[in-house]
């Protein structure tokens, strides 16, 4: 998982915003938005396909306003377990109304094991509850241009899991703002390595059979989908080469013992140089995403 945290790097590092601020100047865009999801009700939104959204945070206080604007007008209630944030991450869910906030911790050696194991079966509580339930990461964004047209559509034809084309957006710098990152980081790189099932219909869905990072999967159940992936998997990790530095300094930091002995997170340990020259690379690479 991959996503904001608040900033520990030197002096002239603002691209993070420090304790008690929120991308884009202070945490009064974050108190506007809590008020406006208040008072639009999730009905009046979506119509009548309810959606569920299971997740994974830890000291995401930066990114949650952009994943809540994102997935707003997609979900009536989010599962999110936290990791133990100390960002105030915490505050922001605590005082999002569809938020059910719970705690997660490893079981094993292993995070990413964990991480697979949780998102291979949090989703059944929402059985005979929900629609569709989505399983993402709080960097992950699923998009469609009809939003939730699409899904109303695809429940009326009779579609059970709905694949995702995924890409590494990409940008010079943390955005700013009050907008969904897909109307202001629009270039990316096409890659199939995060080609993932993150929606589908759970009363269908009998075993999703995720591997790890849920970069593969092998649904079992009642199975039916589009002949063509029309949902886009957004995924907002390379957002400037200083943020990414300090972001996996800090994911470094959390490596459990047998995530490092398998060589998983590798990419956190790379240096600085290393990382900006990666940036640099993939900014010449990026080309506009269509459909944004």
């Amino acid at each position: 998982m991959f996503g904001g945290a608040e900033g520990q790097a030197g002096e002239g590092a603002s691209y993070i915003p420090r304790s008690g601020q929120a991308i884009g100047g202070n945490m009064q865009w974050a108190k506007r938005w809590l008020t406006a999801v208040r008072t639009a009700g999730a009905a009046s939104i979506r119509g009548h396909a309810v959606t569920h959204l299971y997740c994974l945070c830890w000291n995401e206080v930066h990114m949650l306003p952009y994943f809540f604007r994102h997935y707003d007008p997609l979900v009536d209630r989010y599962f999110i377990f936290d990791d133990g944030s100390t960002d105030g991450s915490l505050d922001l869910l605590r005082q999002h109304p569809r938020v059910t906030l719970r705690s997660f911790k490893s079981e094993n050696d292993s995070f990413v094991e964990s991480a697979r194991l949780f998102y291979d079966t949090a989703w059944r509580e929402s059985c005979g509850r929900a629609d569709w339930v989505m399983l993402v990461n709080i960097d992950e964004h699923l998009h469609h241009p009809e939003g939730s047209t699409y899904f109303r559509r695809c429940r009326r034809k009779g579609y059970t899991i709905l694949p995702a084309k995924g890409y590494e957006m990409v940008s010079d710098q943390f955005p700013k703002g009050d907008t969904p990152l897909y109307a202001t980081v629009k270039t990316g790189i096409r890659a199939a390595q995060l080609d993932k099932l993150c929606a589908f219909n759970p009363d269908a869905i009998t075993h999703i059979g995720y591997g790890p990072g849920r970069h593969t999967s092998a649904p079992q159940g009642r199975v039916v989908t589009p002949e063509r992936a029309k949902l886009k998997l957004l995924h907002y990790k390379y957002l400037g080469a200083p943020y990414v530095t300090e972001r996996y300094a800090q994911l470094r930091e959390r490596m459990l013992a047998g995530d490092r002995a398998q060589r998983r997170g590798w990419h956190y340990f790379q240096d600085a140089e290393t990382i900006a020259s990666n940036h640099r690379n993939m900014l010449a690479s990026a080309s506009p995403v269509r459909g944004l």
